[in-house]
């Protein structure tokens, strides 16, 4: 072809008329990497089915527009042989190059995951920058990051270690030498669930736990966008673990979390009767500091619950209820409830079994019948205001002997022992 025609069809495919890729350069600025660079790109792209090496694979990080939006994709990953010193605390295939066959990626980002061939890769230093395509060298992910979110839900971010120090290493000095501590190199994607790891938190890796050291926030990708850190890099330094780390989940200080559910509700109801159950939550001993929210879910044919917690006695027997947290439906409380005929007598309210001093507590009883109410036990140390179904008790002084409550309507009883406390 003489070089006539050959600028003709280099002009056929000006600026203009390039498929437009998904790097940043050409979104915000129109720059275009090479002159010739789309026709390099649709020679991959023709030829590519032809090649045995490409395959799908899951990526995460390609569309400008939703970083943490995941697709499908065709890549060549090519073996890479890194050095010597690195080979040493890595495998070859730790390391590959990947290639993509559509021709409209032309950027790769760094940070990026890939998924294929059971793992997870960490896009670690791409090729963005003078070249008809793109290419990048892809770590293997070889540890997870596990730990709890705020509502208990268990949370596992991929992550490279780098290098895995020999643990015979010890902080120790003589007059001749001092050894190196303990330490383990690694690389994380920064992302939402990530930008909360700080320096010190502890991250439990098989039977140990490693505390982070030197955390790098900081490194961009864009010289003049703060916004373009990727990458997490930190060091990991060796603990004895503690009884208050889940070695079993992998979970550091998981022992320490707990979530409990009350529900404040009649455990006794009559067959047609309804009632309001009114959940709380306490988190790690204190009450929680964010949205909560709850699901209800009848266990039993003899009780009915809608979305607000109002159940409905529909047959006699015992039944179940079940409240769970709307942010982690694995953690719930079950109510069970004695469903009784309208001729019973039966507790109206919830009856602790404590009342601390100089506070109220209300006893309410359902019957059609009148009742007589009777209290025995430390005398002088309480007050009984009674209101026909209902009896309001009133603590002054704490009491090893607890306080009996007994209640009749000529036909059923009830009793309930309640201890007064000083808190």
């Amino acid at each position: 072809m003489s070089i006539e025609n050959t600028m003709k069809n280099a002009m056929l495919l000006s600026p203009s008329s390039q498929l437009a890729g998904n790097g940043p350069l050409q979104k915000e600025t129109g720059q275009l990497k090479l002159w010739m660079d789309d026709p390099a790109r649709r020679i991959l792209e023709k030829m590519a089915p032809y090649a045995t090496d490409f395959f799908g694979a899951q990526v995460q990080g390609l569309d400008p527009d939703d970083f943490w939006g995941t697709g499908w994709y065709e890549i060549r990953a090519a073996d890479i042989f890194p050095s010597a010193s690195i080979s040493e605390n890595s495998r070859h295939n730790d390391w590959k190059t990947i290639t993509f066959r559509r021709r409209d990626i032309d950027y790769i980002p760094t940070g990026a995951k890939v998924w294929f061939w059971k793992n997870c890769w960490l896009a670690y230093n791409p090729d963005n920058i003078g070249g008809a395509y793109s290419t990048a060298i892809v770590r293997r992910c070889n540890r997870n990051w596990t730990r709890y979110d705020y509502y208990g839900n268990i949370l596992s971010e991929p992550f490279v270690v780098e290098r895995a120090a020999t643990r015979a290493n010890a902080n120790e000095y003589n007059i001749y030498q001092g050894l190196p501590d303990h330490y383990n190199n690694c690389v994380m994607q920064y992302n939402p669930e990530t930008m909360g790891l700080k320096e010190n938190d502890r991250i439990a890796m098989g039977r140990a736990v490693y505390a982070v050291r030197g955390l790098s926030d900081y490194i961009l990708e864009f010289s003049t966008d703060e916004s373009s850190v990727r990458l997490l890099y930190f060091s990991l330094y060796f603990q004895q673990p503690t009884e208050r780390d889940d070695l079993v989940l992998g979970i550091a200080d998981g022992k320490t979390f707990s979530w409990v559910i009350s529900v404040d509700g009649p455990r006794e109801m009559r067959e047609g009767q309804t009632a309001q159950f009114t959940p709380s939550s306490l988190r790690c001993g204190q009450t929680p500091d964010r949205e909560v929210s709850y699901l209800w879910e009848s266990l039993s044919p003899e009780l009915t619950v809608d979305k607000d917690g109002n159940v409905a006695a529909v047959s006699l027997g015992e039944g179940t209820v079940r409240c769970s947290l709307e942010q982690n439906p694995g953690i719930y409380t079950d109510i069970p409830i004695t469903v009784t005929a309208w001729n019973s007598l039966v507790w109206a309210c919830t009856v602790p079994g404590s009342l601390p001093i100089y506070q109220n507590l209300t006893l309410v009883v359902e019957s059609g019948e009148d009742v007589a109410w009777n209290f025995e036990g430390p005398e002088g140390l309480y007050q009984a205001v009674l209101d026909g179904k209902a009896a309001t008790l009133t603590a002054y002084f704490p009491s090893d002997i607890p306080l009996t409550v007994t209640v009749t309507d000529g036909k059923n009883t009830l009793t309930t022992k309640i201890k007064l406390t000083a808190r």
